[in-house]
């Protein structure tokens, strides 16, 4: 999808240029906007784990935290948003590690912890507890 909206932008820039017409309103948008990604949750067994991912990662033990980006980060904000101990309001599936994903990983981290379930750090990171916490509910 982003391919696409980069050829489309590219199109009506190429056609100010060569013909001098008026660029339509909504290329004047700020093309930089990520967009967002879907998710589909779903259980996945493989490589000596069984949990829930939304196909963008396996990742168990990578550490991800704020200023990453990527596929990983991807399915953290997918799994936050489907995840019973975050109840928060729901994340952009943009791939940006920035602010408010980081305050997500910590709520979800303090009521990971607060449930009584296997306390974990409560530090906006996403390490290995954390992946086992999203992974599991």
């Amino acid at each position: 999808m982003r391919i696409r909206t980069i050829a489309v932008a590219a199109t009506a820039v190429a056609a100010v240029l060569t013909t001098g017409a008026q660029a339509p309103a909504w290329a004047a948008q700020d093309s930089g906007a990520a967009v967002a990604a879907s998710c589909t949750v779903h259980w996945r067994t493989g490589g000596g784990h069984a949990g829930f991912t939304a196909g963008y990662s396996w990742a168990w033990n990578t550490v991800v935290q704020r200023g990453d980006v990527g596929n990983m980060v991807r399915e953290i904000q997918c799994l936050i948003n489907d995840h019973a101990y975050y109840g928060g309001p729901k994340l952009a599936v943009d791939g940006d590690y920035g602010p408010r994903t980081q305050a997500a990983v910590r709520t979800l981290q303090a009521n990971w912890s607060a449930s009584g379930s296997h306390p974990i750090l409560v530090d906006g990171i996403v390490g290995p507890q954390t992946w086992r916490a999203l992974r599991a509910a």
